[in-house]
């Protein structure tokens, strides 16, 4: 196995233990009656519709990208990237547009959750992202577009999009409580 290889298994691997580990916290439960009930039941009623309203917010988002790419390729006359590569570019879009809208409408986590142990691994995870895309753009750069259609080499790029600006929200949303609670 050569070193490309090795990175991309240990970068997976890394983002799929910080992400085991959000999703173990999160479902750990704390001993209390509260803690045992459906998920739902922990976030507030505020949370909930803040939630809802993102949640419809993102579907339209991705309407309005699925109309957007059909005329962009009815225009073009073809299809300006593979199969499959624009759905993909398309989710992690109204995954942004729910996560972000959801963030800094403070219903994101859940009531009483700890958010600075939660932002640690998220920001672990993205980084652990953040290294593997930077050698892959230093060594296959030119995968992104092969024969004028964009690859599926793409998508990562979009994700590294979606992950920064997610937890640059998401640590000035945390801080900004924090400022606000101490004044």
């Amino acid at each position: 196995m050569n070193i490309r290889g090795f990175l991309v298994i240990a970068a997976v691997l890394a983002a799929a233990l910080c992400a085991i580990k959000l999703v173990a916290r999160a479902e750990k439960p704390s001993g209390s009656a509260e803690a045992k009930e459906p998920v739902d039941k922990r976030f507030d009623e505020r949370q909930l519709i803040a939630r809802g309203k993102a949640n419809g917010h993102a579907l339209n988002a991705l309407i309005g990208y699925l109309v957007a790419n059909y005329l962009l390729c009815a225009h073009l006359g073809r299809v300006w990237t593979q199969p499959g590569v624009d759905a993909f570019i398309g989710v992690y879009f109204a995954l942004a547009v729910f996560s972000i809208e959801c963030v800094c409408r403070d219903a994101y986590f859940k009531v009483g959750e700890n958010v600075r142990k939660n932002l640690w691994w998220m920001w672990l995870s993205t980084l652990a992202m953040a290294v593997l895309f930077v050698f892959t753009l230093v060594r296959h750069a030119d995968t992104y577009v092969v024969g004028g259609l964009v690859t599926f080499d793409a998508i990562f790029p979009a994700m590294m999009v979606y992950y920064i600006a997610m937890n640059a929200v998401l640590t000035w949303r945390v801080f900004a409580a924090e400022r606000e609670e101490a004044a």
